[in-house]
């Protein structure tokens, strides 16, 4: 796969940023990515072959950390596949899929 996350403008379908393209565990690189949400300059990306979040600047896109890992433990995740932005302060709700 492409392992990416691609921001195209809905007026020519023209991709304006790239945010990934390479397979891997690092930061910023992805495998499999799941779902996305957007708010107020944060964009968080479901990295589900990895087990975690990955959290960017918004407008840059630059990395700005990983959350989770695999495992059942309190903030650890089993290929989470969707996410959403809600509150104030940016609270994070994660949609988590066991895989067996």
């Amino acid at each position: 796969g492409h392992d990416r996350v691609l921001a195209v403008r809905t007026r020519n379908g023209s991709v304006r940023r790239v945010i990934g393209g390479e397979h891997g565990d690092g930061d910023g690189m992805f495998n499999r990515p799941q779902g996305l949400a957007a708010r107020e300059g944060l964009l968080a990306v479901c990295d589900a072959g990895n087990c975690r979040l990955q959290l960017f600047d918004g407008p840059s896109p630059s990395f700005l950390r990983a959350v989770g890992g695999s495992g059942a433990a309190p903030g650890r995740f089993t290929e989470p596949r969707g996410v959403a932005l809600v509150g104030a302060q940016g609270g994070l709700l994660l949609v988590v899929a066991e895989s067996r």
